[in-house]
């Protein structure tokens, strides 16, 4: 467990996903705290890493170096005092390791991640529904439900409808875990999954102000207007690129103040701007440099706050990182297949050629000799014996038969005797006769 004594606690949410190393996690936290408490937090430190000496990583159960399973999570204090429940007591954040192998992917499961904010603002009054983007990347099924119980408040997606009238200027936690589920019966490890079974969960704590403010409707909020990345879009971008894109926002009757960015780590904004060619509209530009460690998907969502406090709806969409394809260049020569891999590439030559882009042909002569004077000449992916006059034929061989028995062709006349001399049949006469000749017998 990840205990951090804390103050001004605002909710956040605890992720991870396993690494190229054996039973090695790479975990991910998101906190919301108090304007400059809690880790120091400030508007440059928003979606940064914040490494600080008052927290430490600590697994609270099943911790052994030879299983697959372990628990951790975040300990907190001072939680914000609260209009409903108690508040200013301890909360936590949990999550649960197991890297057991998917049998439908062959790969560790990814536990379900949400990206949402700390705070959510409902007018007094108002009822809003608040939707949670939520990705997976082995793409199960994902549920929400409360922390508390089992019982679900969303099948595919998760939403929250929520009534603002129980106190104005009112505080309240909301404490959800994202699940996953198989979407057909699976192993991961030792154990089954079915499509009705939880695979992994990641937590969510939130709150939701009721601010009031009776000279504005529920409707009046800031609207997000073109040509910002439209609602729930994907935008692809290769690990190592920059990313940018730009959100431009109005509200009526008064002038946009903010824009919260909420994203993976490491993205950054600019200074919110007016644009120059329309009245009331303002914007920021939004970056991102992915690097290989952020291959997936990743969710980034954008909120306008006015004058007058009110918030938009969030503007989310989803960044779908993938590696380079090294592949793409035809590295590979001499019809060699190309695997691509993270930042590099691997050539599977055809026979006869190595090298990293097998580009080398192969000297086959090197690695065997012709018998019996045979010359080798070197072929793709074969040596080939020219074998001398006389002996036999090696049909990409060796030349291994050795000299030709001329006798095998040929049979001396007048009962003579047939003696095979290299490249010659001689006829060895009976008794008065002589000379060489000979009849073919075939």
């Amino acid at each position: 467990m990840l205990i951090c004594k804390a103050s001004h606690f605002r909710g956040g949410t605890i992720t991870w996903k396993p690494t190229d190393n054996l039973y090695e996690a790479e975990f991910t936290y998101r906190l919301g705290w108090r304007y400059s408490a809690g880790h120091g937090c400030s508007e440059t430190l928003v979606n940064q890493y914040v490494n600080t000496s008052s927290s430490s990583w600590r697994c609270t159960s099943g911790c052994s170096s030879q299983i697959n399973i372990a628990n951790y999570g975040y300990s907190s204090s001072a939680w914000i005092s609260l209009d409903y429940q108690s508040g200013g007591g301890s909360w936590s954040l949990q999550t649960t390791v197991e890297f057991g192998m998917r049998s439908d992917t062959r790969l560790p499961n990814h536990i379900p991640t949400s990206t949402g904010k700390p705070t959510y603002t409902i007018l007094y009054g108002c009822t809003e529904t608040i939707t949670i983007p939520v990705l997976d990347d082995d793409n199960d099924n994902t549920r929400c439900r409360w922390a508390n119980s089992s019982s679900e408040c969303a099948s595919s997606n998760c939403s929250l409808t929520i009534r603002a009238n129980h106190t104005a200027g009112g505080t309240y936690a909301v404490a959800i875990m994202v699940e996953d589920y198989p979407k057909t019966t699976i192993t991961i490890g030792n154990r089954t999954y079915t499509p009705n079974d939880v695979i992994s969960a990641s937590p969510y704590q939130f709150l939701v102000v009721t601010p009031n403010d009776s000279s504005r409707t529920c409707n009046e909020k800031p609207k997000f207007v073109t040509p910002t990345p439209v609602q729930s879009s994907t935008v692809s971008v290769v690990a190592g690129n920059m990313v940018t894109l730009s959100y431009y926002a109005t509200s009526t009757g008064t002038t946009i103040v903010s824009m919260l960015v909420i994203g993976p780590p490491g993205v950054t904004r600019s200074t919110l701007q007016l644009d120059p060619s329309r009245n009331g509209v303002y914007y920021i530009n939004v970056s991102w440099l992915p690097t290989v460690n952020d291959i997936g998907s990743a969710t980034l969502c954008v909120e306008a706050t006015d004058a007058l406090g009110i918030n938009s709806d969030l503007h989310c969409l989803t960044l779908d990182v993938t590696d380079i394809n090294e592949c793409d260049s035809n590295p590979c020569m001499n019809g060699a297949t190309c695997s691509d891999l993270f930042n590099e590439y691997l050539c599977e030559c055809a026979d006869g050629y190595t090298g990293t882009n097998c580009q080398i042909d192969i000297n086959e002569c090197d690695f065997q000799d012709c018998l019996n004077g045979g010359t080798c000449i070197d072929t793709v992916g074969v040596a080939v014996c020219d074998c001398k006059p006389d002996i036999n034929e090696c049909d990409f061989q060796d030349c291994l038969n050795g000299d030709i028995n001329e006798c095998d062709f040929q049979d001396c006349l007048n009962g003579g005797t047939c003696i095979d001399t290299v490249g010659v049949a001689v006829c060895d006469c009976k008794l008065g006769f002589t000379g060489t000749v000979y009849k073919a017998n075939r």
